[in-house]
């Protein structure tokens, strides 16, 4: 099984999309940490971290590695703050505070590859994969991210 947790409205195929905030594509409409599953192979947070104050991204890493079985993976992406701070691009207002059409939308904190794969550290996984880029994605072209990706041992 595997999980993409935040889908929004961009459910991924052979994934069991959740989303908290927007039911328009997920087939789970429910808070991520309400939830219990267990050997999952992969779970996605896309775009989800910095929607969660800093306080509660522990916990939410922390409850998705339990689903993951040994070798399941995570990947997480994120808006790469230092970089967006460092040089703002035109779309630095919602690059920054997120597009606020909903609860969900609204970003509460920041992240950068370090802070990002210390987080994941934390929750018990090993990083073998960080990287940071510019997004081609048609929503957020051009914006600086961050992306990890780990396993469970």
């Amino acid at each position: 099984m595997k999980i993409n947790v935040g889908c929004g409205m961009l459910p991924l195929p052979g994934y069991v999309n959740i989303d908290k905030y927007d039911d328009s594509a997920a087939e789970v409409f429910a808070d991520p940490l309400t939830l219990e599953y267990t050997d999952v192979e992969e779970v996605t947070l896309f775009h989800v971290v910095e929607h969660l104050a800093i306080a509660e991204a522990p916990r939410l890493l922390h409850h998705v590695a339990w689903w993951l079985k040994p070798g399941g993976r995570l990947v997480v992406e994120v808006p790469d703050m230092e970089a967006i701070m460092r040089e703002p691009g035109p779309h630095w207002v919602t690059d920054i505070y997120g597009v606020q059409t909903h609860e969900g939308e609204f970003h509460r904190s920041g992240w950068n590859d370090h802070t990002l794969t210390d987080l994941v550290y934390g929750a018990g996984l090993f990083p073998d994969k960080v990287e940071t880029f510019l997004s081609t994605h048609p929503w957020r072209m051009g914006m600086p991210c961050v992306l990890v990706e780990a396993e469970k041992r």
